[in-house]
């Protein structure tokens, strides 16, 4: 295998493994379509209410800041796992050859 080939090369080095980079699906990119087309629709209705819309900006805010901690976490403990099995395999097929 080259070292470009290599996936922990890829992304050491910034080509892959970034959560904004992942290819979304056609069924993820209609539902975000579908949720900014409401979000907006709502918004036009609360900013006859500027309280109310303030709050609902916040929400926003507080709600994207959740999930990008919680899209982060997700991310650490999936490659460590990832990690955590490839060494299991790699160990157990040296044992076996052995």
């Amino acid at each position: 295998m080259q070292l470009k080939d290599s996936i922990i090369w890829q992304m050491s080095n910034g080509l892959r493994g970034h959560f904004e980079d992942i290819p979304l699906s056609e069924d993820y990119q209609k539902a975000k379509e579908e949720t900014v087309e409401k979000m907006e629709a709502l918004e036009e209705k609360l900013k006859k209410y500027p309280e109310l819309y303030t709050l609902y900006k916040e929400v926003l805010d507080a709600t994207d800041n959740e999930y990008f901690i919680y899209a982060d976490d997700v991310y650490r403990e999936a490659f460590a796992f990832g990690l955590a099995i490839g060494r299991e395999v790699f160990e157990t097929s040296l044992l076996r050859s052995r």
